[in-house]
């Protein structure tokens, strides 16, 4: 399980890319309930990262608040990352 941050901004962006890294070739759960904000560069490493996922037949899952989901809807992305995720 990887516990997303309340800032998904880019100070960010290289620790969520390592967590993905590390959690490759199983499946995985992403909580980010306590999310307030998805800035670009975090939403595009969730979109390759859910794309990876469904590619290699593993399940994403991801429990996010309101605002995570929000976020990925004005960048225009969350179509793109719930087809490849089961959302809670």
């Amino acid at each position: 399980m990887i516990e997303l941050p309340e800032k998904l901004d880019f100070s960010k962006a290289d620790w969520l890319l390592e967590s993905f890294r590390s959690m490759r070739g199983q499946d995985l759960t992403l909580s980010g309930q306590s999310v307030k904000f998805v800035g670009t560069l975090c939403a595009q490493i969730l979109q390759v990262a859910a794309s990876e996922w469904k590619a290699t037949g593993h399940k994403l899952t991801v429990d996010a608040s309101v605002a995570f989901w929000a976020d990925l809807a004005l960048l225009g992305l969350k179509e793109n990352v719930l087809s490849c995720v089961v959302s809670k």
